[in-house]
């Protein structure tokens, strides 16, 4: 039975991701283009992602049907044939005998259910993130219509450079989120601290500020004078 990276695509599903810009008239039209391209690469590698395991899913099935169908066979084969079966006090206990000589088809049948239910949540998450990245899309849409508007009443394009760091997709798979960092060396994650904003201070800190600053001049410079005036002797 193939196996299959179910942790590998969960954290490429994880980075999928375009962040829109609040104002992107201020970036200039590249930056946008840039990122109509991105979620347009990310959608599709997402579509990539469902179609493989959409063709896995279809063939697994198809194996679990045959194994059904065989292991049936079978079954009804030894109910009706073997002496050791036979010799059962009643049905069920005919059954599990069967089911017990039977072990191997058995367990093959419980392994290829339980990898088409993986399959199935795992689909289920790829047409989250699928539906996530055509609203991405549709956001730069509008985007793209409002700096028309704004356009049509004489704002221009800007082009002013990004200056904070910015998860790129598919650069650093091992940033999960601006909350959590997955440790390759330890199981679970970490939280990382955010960037704060920069403090603003009030009048009230300016003038105590000040303050502090004059004070600080007023004594350098009674000690500049201080240690001048032996040099002053001389002469």
């Amino acid at each position: 039975m193939t196996t299959i990276d179910f942790d590998g695509i969960y954290d490429a599903l994880r980075v999928m991701d375009v962040p829109l810009d609040p104002d992107p008239i201020q970036y200039g039209p590249k930056r946008l283009n840039a990122k109509v391209a991105g979620s347009r690469a990310q959608l599709s590698k997402c579509e990539s992602i469902f179609l493989d395991l959409s063709q896995e899913l279809s063939r697994v099935r198809r194996e679990s049907r045959l194994a059904e169908a065989d292991f049936s066979l079978q079954m009804k084969h030894l109910l009706a044939n073997d002496p050791e079966v036979r010799a059962g006090r009643n049905l069920k206990d005919r059954e599990a005998i069967a089911t017990m000589k039977l072990e191997v088809e058995h367990r093959n049948i419980n392994g290829l259910t339980l990898f088409i239910e993986e399959v199935e949540a795992c689909l289920t998450v790829i047409k989250a993130k699928r539906s996530d990245l055509k609203d991405i899309q549709g956001r730069l849409r509008d985007q793209i219509k409002l700096i028309q508007e704004e356009i049509n009443l004489g704002t221009k394009w800007g082009n002013l450079e990004a200056q904070a760091v910015e998860l790129i997709p598919g650069k650093n798979h091992a940033i999960v989120s601006g909350f959590v960092k997955k440790n390759p060396l330890q199981e679970g994650r970490a939280e990382i601290p955010l960037p704060t904003e920069p403090h603003l201070m009030t009048s009230d800190e300016v003038e105590e500020a000040s303050d502090k600053t004059d004070s600080a001049k007023a004594f350098c410079d009674n000690k500049s004078q201080g240690e001048a005036l032996p040099n002053s002797n001389n002469f």
